[in-house]
């Protein structure tokens, strides 16, 4: 008797221990867990490594009026042979990537009128780019254009502008995703998403469609200094502020045009596909290196613990990240809702204006005059609907 009670608690022992092993290794589990979805989240720019662009990709080519930028999304109703066989190469590629530039006569360097190199474009890039002298100036155009003309490209149509013989000119080059392609009445519906701008050095292919030999066209790298750097930072703010009423606003009127606010909004605090902007001085670089431990524009620091605690006697700094300036310059400007077709030709002209520049402290500048702009005009548009709806 006493045999099996000894036999029946030695079972109960080991069940017991069993059951306690058990319970701890889920406890260990839960515990990791909640420690993974406490701990900061990684930045954008240092998620994942730069993408390499193709030397050579499917190119759409637009009107000055569809300039496609940085940031935009847009849905697009292919039915044509030749757009329908370059839709389905993208697809068919590993990395799912093309290319757009605003197609427009080219008349031996004579400015088009409403072109992407019309004379406000270099007025608006002097006004903002820091003074020096006549000489200065002249050998630096002089010096871009010969680096130009060694590519094959037209200095006075852009940066990373083509020439096609004598008739026609490629600008304002922008490296496209295609996000999905679904088959519609004959065609695809394509929905695709600007991820970087582009220089086209080159047009090896002109039938059924289109193919440029391209390569990344980032900002040129910030000047070493801390007031400019700081001068940067006040902009990239005073731009947010801006775009964060636009956005209140915005939320208002459910539309396209919102949609596509907020989804630019959302791939400003992606990963980028290339960079932005050019390597330069150290810790100035929009390579993801100074944006180390920071998730938003202004990366705000973080201070998260296991379980939510507050980490004490440690500070972290807050970081300025370029890239994520570069990226806000150009997912700002977006239509908004209800606007006029004057309101859309200014938003239209400061794109062109945009992809004129290399300069982001000249684009945010640019970028914040036009939004504020647009932003009262919403406004009135909000307090009419308001005070409709009240009347009612």
């Amino acid at each position: 008797m006493q045999s099996l009670q000894g036999a029946r608690a030695s079972q109960c022992h080991f069940a017991h221990s069993r059951c306690l092993s058990r319970a701890s290794r889920v406890i260990g589990a839960h515990r990791a867990t909640c420690r993974a979805a406490a701990a900061p989240a990684a930045p954008a720019s240092a998620a994942q490594p730069h993408q390499a662009v193709p030397h050579e990709l499917p190119l759409f080519p637009v009107q000055p009026i569809g300039v496609f930028l940085p940031g935009m999304t847009k849905t697009l109703h292919l039915y044509e042979p030749h757009f329908i066989a370059m839709v389905e190469e993208a697809m068919a590629s590993p990395h799912k990537l093309m290319a757009t530039a605003v197609l427009e006569p080219y008349m031996g360097g004579q400015q088009q009128p409403g072109s992407s190199s019309s004379p406000d474009s270099s007025e608006a890039g002097g006004s903002s780019g820091s003074s020096g002298s006549s000489g200065d100036s002249s050998s630096s155009v002089e010096a871009e254009a010969e680096r130009a003309a060694s590519r094959g490209e037209d200095a006075a149509g852009g940066p990373g502008s083509f020439v096609g013989g004598y008739n026609f000119s490629l600008s304002c080059g922008c490296l496209v995703q295609v996000l999905s392609a679904k088959p519609y009445t004959g065609g695809y519906l394509v929905r695709i998403r600007g991820e970087g701008r582009l220089g086209i050095s080159g047009l090896p292919q002109t039938g059924p469609y289109m193919r440029a030999q391209v390569y990344p066209l980032p900002d040129q790298p910030l000047a070493a200094g801390e007031e400019g750097r700081q001068a940067l930072q006040r902009q990239a703010e005073h731009l947010q502020d801006i775009m964060r009423d636009v956005q209140n606003l915005s939320s208002k009127f459910r539309c396209d045009e919102t949609a596509a606010l907020q989804q630019a909004m959302r791939w400003l605090h992606g990963s980028p596909l290339t960079p932005g902007i050019s390597a330069g001085p150290a810790g100035l670089a929009g390579d993801g290196a100074a944006a180390e431990g920071a998730g938003a524009l202004m990366g705000e620091a973080t201070a998260a613990g296991a379980g939510g605690e507050e980490m004490e006697g440690e500070e972290e700094e807050e970081v300025f990240d370029p890239e994520l300036a570069v990226r806000l310059s150009w997912a700002a400007l977006q239509w908004l809702p209800f606007s006029t077709t004057e309101e859309r030709m200014r938003i239209v002209r400061s794109r062109l204006l945009a992809m004129d520049t290399r300069d982001v402290a000249a684009r945010l500048g640019l970028a914040a005059e036009a939004m504020a702009e647009a932003r009262a005009a919403l406004a009135a548009r909000v307090a009419l609907k308001e005070a409709a709806a009240f009347g009612q």
